[in-house]
């Protein structure tokens, strides 16, 4: 009987060793991948710690002028949470003022395009581009239709080389194909400020 005692407390003490060690290397995972991906890529950027934090964690911005076209690109990267790998670097380009037009304040923008660029810890990133068309949505609320400009939003997985590799909405191509600039633009500032 002391035998299977003896033996048990074995066995309990190895998988409490083995939890444990893996919960480390969990850990240990997770923090590499913060200080790597994130804290480093903050601070070659030169990013500011913003007074906001997004889901209780640091969140850091950049913002630089684009005179050519009257607007600014913004930058900003949210730490992941706690044993998670989910977070992202994040980009877009928005103008420096508003259009008047019939009255009414309008972007001077038709889109507003978002990038989305997740760091895979032993992969080459994901990219995720999202394109707000706001061309139909003007035409609406100028003509007073609407209250406010409703866009239509198409979203896309790219690879590296800003080639689509998964569309998300139907008709996306043909606005993609339309963006394709400025998408590609923003995609070549992000890579890099991000240092990709």
């Amino acid at each position: 009987m002391k035998e299977k005692t003896v033996n048990a407390k074995k066995i309990i003490i190895r998988f409490l060793l083995v939890i444990t060690s893996l919960f480390l290397l969990l850990n240990g995972a997770w923090f590499y991948f913060r200080q790597h991906y994130y804290a480093e890529a903050a601070k070659n950027a030169k990013m500011t710690k913003s007074v906001t934090r997004i889901n209780d964690q640091p969140h850091y911005e950049l913002s630089i002028p684009i005179p050519e076209s009257n607007s600014t690109a913004r930058y900003s990267i949210t730490y992941p949470q706690y044993l998670r790998f989910g977070s992202g670097y994040f980009a877009t380009k928005e103008p420096n003022s508003y259009v008047e037009q019939d009255g009414k304040w309008i972007n001077p923008f038709d889109f507003q395009i978002y990038l989305t660029i997740y760091p895979e810890l032993f992969t080459k990133p994901r990219y995720q581009l999202s394109i707000y068309d706001y061309r139909s949505g003007k035409v609406d609320f100028l003509a007073g239709k609407t209250e406010d400009i409703k866009p239509k939003i198409y979203m896309f997985d790219i690879n590296e080389n800003m080639e689509i590799t998964q569309e998300y909405t139907y008709g996306g191509r043909a606005v993609y194909d339309t963006a394709y600039e400025d998408a590609y633009d923003l995609f070549c500032r992000a890579k890099e400020v991000f240092g990709l």
